[in-house]
């Protein structure tokens, strides 16, 4: 495998072929087949050669959930955001896990504005509004436009492209 070597005047570094990105999964827990939903697309990933931390999959009870949320998008080289009607509701009125990962998003997108970390995946959103509003500048992907399968390899692609980058 080659390394991707970026141009100088970008702020990407070096990446190290050997490592498997790792790809964190915010989403609000909507309904049983709405998380049913996020497993299965975890699942794909998984099969597509990506790392996936996944609350329902690595939190055990009694765990410190905001410690989790913090480690794992601090982790992360790649953070799915899954923007249903019910998400964006939490994110926007600051209710639960949503609104403490909004807080950690945002502090990352002030601290790094360039930065393509953050992926907003549209899913059953109903309204106009197909992100919260942390997020509405950001290219996202919505599997209503075109098969998911298709999404999912375009994604696994990038995030090797992108994945844990070393010092150059």
């Amino acid at each position: 495998m080659t390394e991707h070597v970026p141009d100088p005047h970008d702020s990407e570094l070096v990446l190290h072929p050997s490592v498997t990105p790792l790809v964190f999964i915010s989403y609000s827990h909507d309904s049983l087949p709405h998380k049913t939903w996020v497993a299965h697309l975890a699942s794909r990933l998984l099969d597509n050669g990506i790392d996936v931390s996944l609350d329902e999959w690595d939190v055990e009870l009694g765990d410190d959930l905001p410690s989790y949320m913090e480690q794992s998008i601090a982790k992360a080289d790649r953070v799915l955001v899954i923007c249903t009607d019910e998400y964006i509701r939490k994110a926007e009125g600051g209710q639960g896990g949503v609104a403490y990962e909004r807080m950690i998003v945002t502090a990352e997108l002030v601290a790094n504005v360039g930065t393509s970390k953050f992926i907003p995946v549209v899913r059953n959103v109903r309204g106009d509004q197909k992100t919260p509003k942390f997020l509405a500048s950001r290219k996202h992907v919505d599997p209503t436009f075109r098969t998911w399968s298709l999404h999912i390899s375009e994604f696994s692609s990038r995030a090797c492209v992108k994945s844990r980058a070393v010092p150059a």
